[in-house]
């Protein structure tokens, strides 16, 4: 992502942070990066602007860019459930079942699914939840940050209209988990044989060339 895709307010808080961050040439290029990140979660400005000011304050923030990624990321999210603890939940009703208040869903990519069913290599995409939060965030991906010009080149996909192509998306994801759990317990009964075979020294060995 270059600096052209990132916007103005993005680039003045990091620069307004640049001496916590590190910021040479190359290091700009990296947090330009974030924003890829920062946007699909749909973190507003306001939320950026807090989690970057209590990194600075904190005398025991992370050096690492790195954690200082993750730290950001937490801090958000300490402020998301502190916001809804304080009336966001009772603003939109109970948590949502789907998402579990985190407004997006993980659902199975559309090119892997044929005839129905979900198959290799098990991809996934995320789409914005059909909840008031979900809703909230896909319209936070449709705003326009200047006339004409939308906040993100490719606005993220809303349930309501990703069910229409994929009607059966949470049977898939449920057959999916089944088959994980058939295939995990299968290959603890492989590994088992296989280790019980080993403690009376008949593994399979080589054949020497």
């Amino acid at each position: 992502m270059d600096a052209m895709s990132v916007p103005e307010w993005y680039l003045s808080l990091v620069e307004k942070h640049r001496a916590l961050l590190l910021g040479d040439a190359k290091a700009i290029q990296h947090l330009h990066a974030w924003f890829q990140i920062f946007s699909r979660a749909a973190y507003t400005e306001a939320e950026l602007a807090q989690a970057f000011a209590a990194m600075e304050a904190d005398p025991h923030r992370p050096g690492w860019r790195k954690e200082q990624l993750a730290y950001i990321q937490r801090q958000i999210h300490r402020q998301r459930d502190a916001s809804r603890r304080g009336g966001g939940e009772a603003r939109d009703g109970p948590k949502c079942p789907l998402c579990n208040g985190m407004a997006v869903v993980s659902v199975p990519f559309r090119g892997d699914v044929r005839d129905g069913n979900w198959v290799a290599p098990f991809r996934r995409v995320t789409v914005a939840c059909s909840c008031p939060a979900g809703e909230r965030t896909a319209q936070w991906f449709r705003e326009e940050v200047e006339p004409g010009r939308p906040r993100y080149s490719k606005p993220i996909m809303r349930l309501v209209d990703y069910e229409f192509r994929n009607p059966l998306w949470q049977e898939q994801l449920k057959y999916r988990e089944e088959d994980l759990l058939v295939e995990r317990k299968v290959i603890g009964l492989t590994e088992e044989a296989d280790f019980q075979l080993g403690k009376i020294g008949r593994m399979p060995r080589k054949e020497s060339s």
